[in-house]
């Protein structure tokens, strides 16, 4: 009886110990506080850098067009930014979201951002999936996955709720 009360516990600490890694594992190598690492992205032979945002808040948001609660986070997102696209912030110029497709299938993704109406300008894509150089410059092995970056380029938010984020950009706001 002892043997086998000790087997199970072994298993249940081993289970206990595994899920633990997996979530260490998954989170991004990117932590809130720390300035923002720069990447550089084209859209339409227009190339810009994240650097290039200073005195914006920015959502920078990793997505697939074959994942279903990235769909689903896009209903959300699409509310976030028609709230706040034109609003006037005490210590940031505006508010923007950069969307990076985690993809294979190109035209998928240009669906996906029509049929979600995704209304912002900046949208690119790696069709390399998660070997992309900015997923891995911010350690992204899971989606959806959403950094919020502040004014001075500093990570603000990493994967928490949109009603966190509204909220951090409503008591940002002029009054």
């Amino acid at each position: 009886m002892i043997k086998k009360i000790s087997f199970t516990l072994f298993f249940i600490i081993i289970a206990i110990c595994s899920f633990y890694l997996y979530s260490e594992y998954k989170k991004p190598i990117v932590h809130s506080g720390e300035m923002a690492p720069d990447f550089e992205f084209k859209i339409e032979k227009i190339s810009y850098r994240l650097s290039q945002f200073r005195n914006k808040w920015i959502l920078i948001h990793f997505w697939g067009s074959w994942c279903g609660p990235c769909r689903e986070k896009n209903k959300d997102l699409v509310a976030l930014y028609n709230h706040f696209q034109n609003k006037k912030f005490k210590d940031a110029d505006s508010f923007e979201i950069i969307s990076l497709g985690i993809e294979s299938k190109k035209q998928a993704w240009l669906n996906a951002i029509e049929q979600d109406q995704l209304n912002w300008k900046f949208h690119f894509s790696h069709v390399n999936s998660f070997n992309c150089s900015i997923a891995k410059k911010y350690g992204i092995k899971e989606i959806p996955a959403t950094i919020l970056i502040n004014p001075k380029g500093q990570i603000s938010f990493i994967n928490v709720d949109i009603k966190i984020i509204e909220g951090h950009l409503s008591k940002s706001l002029s009054k």
